[in-house]
Protein backbone atom coordinates (compact mmCIF):
# COMPACT_ATOMS: atom_id res chain seq x y z
CA UNK A 1 0.00 0.00 0.00
CA UNK A 2 1.41 3.16 -0.86
CA UNK A 3 2.08 5.98 1.99
CA UNK A 4 1.81 9.72 1.62
CA UNK A 5 4.17 12.24 3.11
CA UNK A 6 3.09 14.32 5.66
CA UNK A 7 1.01 17.26 3.57
CA UNK A 8 -1.33 16.38 0.72
CA UNK A 9 0.57 19.16 -1.77
CA UNK A 10 -1.76 19.93 -4.80
CA UNK A 11 -1.71 23.16 -7.04
CA UNK A 12 -4.53 25.00 -7.74
CA UNK A 13 -4.65 27.56 -10.29
CA UNK A 14 -6.97 30.95 -9.39
CA UNK A 15 -9.53 30.14 -12.02
CA UNK A 16 -9.54 26.55 -11.53
CA UNK A 17 -10.65 23.84 -9.36
CA UNK A 18 -8.27 21.75 -7.10
CA UNK A 19 -6.06 20.61 -9.17
CA UNK A 20 -3.76 17.01 -7.75
CA UNK A 21 -2.84 16.33 -11.71
CA UNK A 22 -0.52 18.91 -11.24
CA UNK A 23 2.29 17.61 -9.47
CA UNK A 24 4.64 15.53 -11.54
CA UNK A 25 3.64 11.62 -10.81
CA UNK A 26 7.92 11.32 -9.11
CA UNK A 27 8.97 10.04 -5.93
CA UNK A 28 9.83 12.72 -3.46
CA UNK A 29 12.49 13.18 -1.35
CA UNK A 30 11.96 13.72 2.22
CA UNK A 31 14.69 14.80 4.78
CA UNK A 32 13.97 14.78 8.57
CA UNK A 33 16.40 17.09 10.54
CA UNK A 34 16.08 16.30 14.51
CA UNK A 35 17.47 18.95 17.57
CA UNK A 36 17.71 17.75 20.69
CA UNK A 37 14.85 20.31 22.22
CA UNK A 38 11.66 18.95 20.70
CA UNK A 39 12.13 20.64 17.22
CA UNK A 40 12.57 18.94 14.00
CA UNK A 41 13.06 20.43 10.59
CA UNK A 42 11.36 18.64 7.90
CA UNK A 43 12.40 18.97 4.11
CA UNK A 44 10.75 17.56 1.00
CA UNK A 45 12.00 17.93 -2.99
CA UNK A 46 9.71 16.64 -5.62
CA UNK A 47 8.72 18.36 -8.93
CA UNK A 48 5.37 20.61 -9.46
CA UNK A 49 3.22 21.04 -13.30
CA UNK A 50 3.23 24.75 -13.46
CA UNK A 51 1.96 27.47 -16.28
CA UNK A 52 2.48 30.76 -17.21
CA UNK A 53 0.36 33.40 -14.49
CA UNK A 54 -0.29 32.31 -10.86
CA UNK A 55 -1.07 29.49 -9.38
CA UNK A 56 -1.60 28.25 -5.72
CA UNK A 57 -0.02 25.83 -3.49
CA UNK A 58 -1.51 24.20 -1.37
CA UNK A 59 -1.19 21.90 1.98
CA UNK A 60 -2.96 19.84 4.55
CA UNK A 61 -4.25 19.76 6.88
CA UNK A 62 -2.14 21.55 9.01
CA UNK A 63 -1.31 18.76 12.09
CA UNK A 64 -0.81 20.07 15.85
CA UNK A 65 2.86 20.84 16.45
CA UNK A 66 3.73 22.64 13.17
CA UNK A 67 4.79 25.84 13.62
CA UNK A 68 2.74 28.17 10.63
CA UNK A 69 5.59 30.90 10.52
CA UNK A 70 8.30 28.81 9.61
CA UNK A 71 6.71 26.96 6.65
CA UNK A 72 8.89 28.10 3.46
CA UNK A 73 8.20 27.19 0.10
CA UNK A 74 10.40 27.49 -2.96
CA UNK A 75 9.65 26.70 -6.78
CA UNK A 76 12.59 27.45 -8.18
CA UNK A 77 12.24 29.92 -11.45
CA UNK A 78 9.12 31.21 -10.17
CA UNK A 79 8.07 34.07 -7.22
CA UNK A 80 6.27 33.94 -3.86
CA UNK A 81 3.14 36.28 -4.66
CA UNK A 82 1.98 36.12 -1.03
CA UNK A 83 0.58 33.57 1.43
CA UNK A 84 -2.42 33.13 4.10
CA UNK A 85 -3.96 30.73 6.10
CA UNK A 86 -7.27 29.63 4.85
CA UNK A 87 -10.57 27.38 6.49
CA UNK A 88 -10.15 23.23 7.10
CA UNK A 89 -6.59 23.83 8.50
CA UNK A 90 -5.04 24.08 5.18
CA UNK A 91 -2.40 26.63 4.03
CA UNK A 92 -2.05 28.02 0.62
CA UNK A 93 1.11 30.41 -1.32
CA UNK A 94 0.94 31.82 -4.55
CA UNK A 95 3.80 31.84 -6.91
CA UNK A 96 4.14 33.55 -10.47
CA UNK A 97 6.01 31.24 -13.11
CA UNK A 98 6.93 33.08 -16.32
CA UNK A 99 5.86 29.78 -18.17
CA UNK A 100 5.11 26.45 -18.35
CA UNK A 101 6.49 22.64 -17.73
CA UNK A 102 7.97 21.31 -14.48
CA UNK A 103 9.93 23.30 -11.65
CA UNK A 104 11.96 21.87 -8.91
CA UNK A 105 9.59 22.79 -5.38
CA UNK A 106 11.16 22.37 -2.01
CA UNK A 107 8.41 22.50 1.14
CA UNK A 108 10.36 23.22 4.57
CA UNK A 109 8.64 23.96 7.98
CA UNK A 110 9.48 23.37 11.48
CA UNK A 111 7.29 21.34 13.80
CA UNK A 112 7.41 19.94 17.54
CA UNK A 113 6.69 16.11 18.57
CA UNK A 114 9.87 14.34 17.33
CA UNK A 115 12.67 13.39 19.63
CA UNK A 116 15.43 11.51 20.00
CA UNK A 117 18.15 9.73 22.56
CA UNK A 118 21.16 7.65 22.64
CA UNK A 119 22.27 4.80 24.24
CA UNK A 120 25.25 2.66 24.05
CA UNK A 121 26.51 -0.71 23.73
CA UNK A 122 30.49 -1.44 25.15
CA UNK A 123 31.47 -5.22 24.43
CA UNK A 124 34.84 -6.00 26.10
CA UNK A 125 36.78 -9.12 24.51
CA UNK A 126 39.05 -11.65 26.48
CA UNK A 127 41.59 -9.17 25.37
CA UNK A 128 40.91 -6.02 27.80
CA UNK A 129 42.81 -3.91 25.53
CA UNK A 130 40.08 -3.61 23.05
CA UNK A 131 36.26 -2.84 23.11
CA UNK A 132 33.39 -3.16 20.30
CA UNK A 133 31.25 0.11 20.61
CA UNK A 134 27.72 0.66 19.09
CA UNK A 135 25.91 3.77 19.18
CA UNK A 136 21.59 3.53 18.78
CA UNK A 137 19.72 5.92 18.56
CA UNK A 138 15.88 6.33 19.35
CA UNK A 139 13.83 8.28 17.84
CA UNK A 140 10.32 9.15 19.22
CA UNK A 141 7.51 10.29 16.46
CA UNK A 142 4.89 12.17 19.20
CA UNK A 143 3.12 14.34 15.71
CA UNK A 144 0.52 13.00 13.69
CA UNK A 145 2.76 12.26 10.82
CA UNK A 146 3.72 9.68 9.40
CA UNK A 147 7.39 9.90 7.78
CA UNK A 148 7.79 7.48 4.74
CA UNK A 149 11.31 6.99 3.43
CA UNK A 150 12.74 10.11 4.88
CA UNK A 151 16.37 10.41 5.53
CA UNK A 152 17.19 11.29 9.15
CA UNK A 153 20.06 13.42 10.48
CA UNK A 154 20.21 13.78 14.31
CA UNK A 155 21.59 17.31 15.36
CA UNK A 156 23.63 17.27 18.65
CA UNK A 157 23.05 20.82 19.53
CA UNK A 158 20.17 23.09 19.75
CA UNK A 159 19.74 26.30 16.68
CA UNK A 160 19.69 29.17 18.37
CA UNK A 161 16.56 31.46 20.12
CA UNK A 162 16.49 34.83 20.76
CA UNK A 163 16.81 35.42 24.43
CA UNK A 164 13.92 35.99 26.44
CA UNK A 165 12.84 39.22 27.83
CA UNK A 166 13.38 38.21 31.67
CA UNK A 167 17.00 36.78 30.49
CA UNK A 168 17.95 39.94 29.25
CA UNK A 169 18.49 41.75 32.29
CA UNK A 170 19.19 44.84 31.14
CA UNK A 171 21.57 43.87 28.66
CA UNK A 172 21.22 44.55 24.77
CA UNK A 173 19.61 41.75 22.68
CA UNK A 174 21.88 41.95 19.53
CA UNK A 175 21.22 39.54 16.87
CA UNK A 176 23.26 36.84 15.95
CA UNK A 177 23.81 33.56 13.85
CA UNK A 178 23.28 30.09 15.13
CA UNK A 179 26.31 28.14 16.56
CA UNK A 180 27.06 25.94 13.88
CA UNK A 181 25.54 22.61 15.08
CA UNK A 182 27.07 19.17 15.23
CA UNK A 183 25.31 16.28 13.62
CA UNK A 184 26.14 13.13 14.30
CA UNK A 185 26.40 10.49 11.70
CA UNK A 186 23.74 10.60 9.30
CA UNK A 187 21.97 7.39 8.82
CA UNK A 188 23.02 6.38 5.32
CA UNK A 189 19.29 4.49 4.35
CA UNK A 190 16.06 5.87 4.32
CA UNK A 191 14.05 4.80 7.02
CA UNK A 192 10.35 5.00 8.12
CA UNK A 193 8.75 6.60 11.11
CA UNK A 194 5.24 6.06 11.78
CA UNK A 195 2.77 8.44 13.76
CA UNK A 196 2.92 7.42 17.45
CA UNK A 197 5.77 5.22 16.86
CA UNK A 198 9.40 4.79 19.00
CA UNK A 199 11.91 3.33 16.60
CA UNK A 200 15.75 2.50 17.51
CA UNK A 201 17.90 3.10 14.64
CA UNK A 202 22.06 2.09 14.34
CA UNK A 203 23.62 4.96 14.27
CA UNK A 204 27.08 3.51 14.06
CA UNK A 205 28.77 0.61 15.33
CA UNK A 206 33.03 0.27 15.67
CA UNK A 207 34.36 -2.64 16.29
CA UNK A 208 38.58 -3.15 18.23
CA UNK A 209 38.35 0.60 19.46
CA UNK A 210 41.65 1.13 21.86
CA UNK A 211 40.57 1.01 25.56
CA UNK A 212 42.17 0.58 28.99
CA UNK A 213 40.42 -0.20 32.35
CA UNK A 214 41.98 1.81 34.99
CA UNK A 215 41.74 2.15 38.86
CA UNK A 216 41.67 5.55 40.14
CA UNK A 217 41.80 6.94 43.73
CA UNK A 218 40.16 10.49 43.58
CA UNK A 219 39.84 11.64 47.29
CA UNK A 220 38.17 15.58 46.40
CA UNK A 221 35.65 13.84 43.88
CA UNK A 222 34.70 10.44 45.08
CA UNK A 223 36.31 10.29 49.10
CA UNK A 224 37.61 7.26 49.81
CA UNK A 225 36.33 5.23 46.95
CA UNK A 226 39.29 3.62 44.37
CA UNK A 227 36.99 3.32 41.49
CA UNK A 228 37.53 1.54 38.22
CA UNK A 229 36.79 3.27 34.65
CA UNK A 230 36.84 2.65 31.19
CA UNK A 231 38.69 4.75 29.38
CA UNK A 232 38.99 5.28 25.68
CA UNK A 233 39.69 8.33 23.19
CA UNK A 234 37.43 9.68 20.94
CA UNK A 235 39.23 10.49 18.06
CA UNK A 236 39.62 9.80 14.52
CA UNK A 237 42.33 7.65 14.91
CA UNK A 238 40.31 5.16 16.94
CA UNK A 239 37.60 5.55 14.69
CA UNK A 240 35.76 7.79 16.08
CA UNK A 241 36.42 11.73 16.45
CA UNK A 242 32.71 12.97 16.65
CA UNK A 243 30.47 14.77 18.76
CA UNK A 244 29.24 11.96 21.77
CA UNK A 245 25.80 12.65 23.60
CA UNK A 246 25.52 11.49 26.69
CA UNK A 247 23.54 8.83 27.37
CA UNK A 248 23.54 5.10 29.20
CA UNK A 249 26.09 2.83 28.16
CA UNK A 250 25.16 -0.99 28.30
CA UNK A 251 28.76 -2.90 29.40
CA UNK A 252 29.24 -6.73 28.39
CA UNK A 253 31.96 -9.07 28.62
CA UNK A 254 33.02 -11.89 26.25
CA UNK A 255 34.20 -14.55 28.54
CA UNK A 256 36.07 -17.88 27.40
CA UNK A 257 34.23 -20.32 25.51
CA UNK A 258 32.20 -17.68 23.76
CA UNK A 259 29.68 -16.66 26.92
CA UNK A 260 28.86 -13.27 27.31
CA UNK A 261 28.11 -11.73 30.58
CA UNK A 262 26.76 -8.30 31.75
CA UNK A 263 28.69 -6.06 33.74
CA UNK A 264 25.91 -3.51 34.34
CA UNK A 265 25.04 0.11 33.16
CA UNK A 266 26.77 3.30 33.32
CA UNK A 267 26.02 6.44 32.16
CA UNK A 268 28.56 8.68 29.58
CA UNK A 269 28.86 11.85 29.76
CA UNK A 270 28.78 13.97 26.39
CA UNK A 271 32.40 13.57 24.71
CA UNK A 272 33.27 16.38 22.57
CA UNK A 273 35.87 15.21 19.62
CA UNK A 274 39.27 14.48 20.63
CA UNK A 275 38.44 14.09 24.07
CA UNK A 276 39.53 11.13 26.54
CA UNK A 277 35.93 9.46 27.50
CA UNK A 278 35.79 7.80 31.05
CA UNK A 279 33.43 4.79 31.78
CA UNK A 280 32.46 4.00 35.57
CA UNK A 281 32.18 0.81 36.50
CA UNK A 282 32.17 0.54 39.63
CA UNK A 283 34.46 -0.10 42.95
CA UNK A 284 37.36 -1.72 41.95
CA UNK A 285 37.52 -5.27 43.68
CA UNK A 286 39.83 -5.73 46.28
CA UNK A 287 41.21 -2.14 46.85
CA UNK A 288 40.61 0.15 49.51
CA UNK A 289 41.98 3.86 49.80
CA UNK A 290 42.41 6.15 53.01
CA UNK A 291 43.56 9.72 52.62
CA UNK A 292 44.57 11.83 56.12
CA UNK A 293 45.97 15.25 56.50
CA UNK A 294 49.10 15.23 58.00
CA UNK A 295 49.68 19.08 58.00
CA UNK A 296 48.01 22.25 57.96
CA UNK A 297 49.88 25.66 58.56
CA UNK A 298 48.60 29.19 57.21
CA UNK A 299 51.50 31.97 57.16
CA UNK A 300 51.37 35.89 57.78
CA UNK A 301 51.69 35.91 54.35
CA UNK A 302 48.38 34.20 53.85
CA UNK A 303 50.46 31.51 52.27
CA UNK A 304 49.40 28.06 53.26
CA UNK A 305 51.17 24.60 53.92
CA UNK A 306 49.42 21.39 53.11
CA UNK A 307 50.36 18.19 53.81
CA UNK A 308 48.14 14.46 52.53
CA UNK A 309 49.43 10.73 53.02
CA UNK A 310 47.61 8.36 50.67
CA UNK A 311 47.35 4.97 51.86
CA UNK A 312 46.05 2.09 48.77
CA UNK A 313 45.31 -1.46 50.39
CA UNK A 314 45.32 -4.57 47.75
CA UNK A 315 43.03 -7.35 49.28
CA UNK A 316 43.55 -9.71 46.29
CA UNK A 317 46.12 -12.08 44.55
CA UNK A 318 47.29 -9.94 41.65
CA UNK A 319 49.43 -6.35 40.98
CA UNK A 320 47.50 -3.54 40.73
CA UNK A 321 47.75 -0.49 39.22
CA UNK A 322 46.32 2.89 40.62
CA UNK A 323 46.20 6.55 39.60
CA UNK A 324 45.99 8.85 42.22
CA UNK A 325 44.83 12.56 41.43
CA UNK A 326 45.19 15.67 43.88
CA UNK A 327 43.54 18.91 43.12
CA UNK A 328 45.75 22.30 43.97
CA UNK A 329 43.99 25.56 43.42
CA UNK A 330 45.36 29.07 42.88
CA UNK A 331 49.52 29.80 43.01
CA UNK A 332 50.92 26.98 44.00
CA UNK A 333 54.30 24.40 44.03
CA UNK A 334 55.17 20.77 45.60
CA UNK A 335 57.89 20.88 48.65
CA UNK A 336 58.40 17.37 49.01
CA UNK A 337 56.71 14.37 47.53
CA UNK A 338 57.16 10.30 47.67
CA UNK A 339 57.54 8.81 45.42
CA UNK A 340 59.27 11.51 43.90
CA UNK A 341 58.02 11.04 40.22
CA UNK A 342 54.55 12.50 38.90
CA UNK A 343 52.89 14.39 36.54
CA UNK A 344 51.90 18.18 36.92
CA UNK A 345 48.89 19.27 35.45
CA UNK A 346 46.99 22.50 35.91
CA UNK A 347 45.78 22.41 38.58
CA UNK A 348 46.14 18.53 39.76
CA UNK A 349 49.02 16.30 40.24
CA UNK A 350 48.95 12.69 39.11
CA UNK A 351 50.75 9.63 40.84
CA UNK A 352 50.52 6.01 38.97
CA UNK A 353 51.75 3.11 41.46
CA UNK A 354 51.81 -0.69 41.61
CA UNK A 355 50.39 -1.63 44.68
CA UNK A 356 51.63 -5.49 45.17
CA UNK A 357 49.23 -8.70 45.94
CA UNK A 358 48.06 -8.88 49.38
CA UNK A 359 50.00 -5.52 50.35
CA UNK A 360 50.15 -1.71 50.35
CA UNK A 361 51.49 1.47 49.09
CA UNK A 362 51.57 4.96 50.54
CA UNK A 363 52.10 7.88 48.97
CA UNK A 364 53.14 11.20 51.05
CA UNK A 365 53.29 15.06 49.95
CA UNK A 366 53.61 18.62 50.97
CA UNK A 367 52.64 21.38 49.38
CA UNK A 368 52.44 25.20 49.36
CA UNK A 369 49.64 27.23 48.22
CA UNK A 370 49.78 31.57 47.30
Amino acid sequence: MRMYSPFVVSLIFICLALSPSSLAEQERVTRLTIFPNDLALVEELREARVEAGLTEISFGPVPKGLILDSIYVEAKGCENVGGEFITNSFVSWKIRSPTDGLVPLRIAYLTTGLTWQLSYQVGIGEEDGYMDLTAWATVDNKTEIAFPGVYLTLQSENPFFPPKEEELSGQEDISRLAPSSRPLPIIPYPVTLKHGEKKRFVLFSRSRVPMEKVCLFDADKYGQEVREELTFKNSQEQGLGISLPPGPVYIYKFAPGGRMSFLGIANLTEIPPEAQARVYLGQAEDLEGERVQTRYYQWETSEKEYGFRIILRNRGDRLRKVRIVEHLYGEWEILNSYPAEYLQMKDAILYEVEVPPQGSYEIEYLARIK
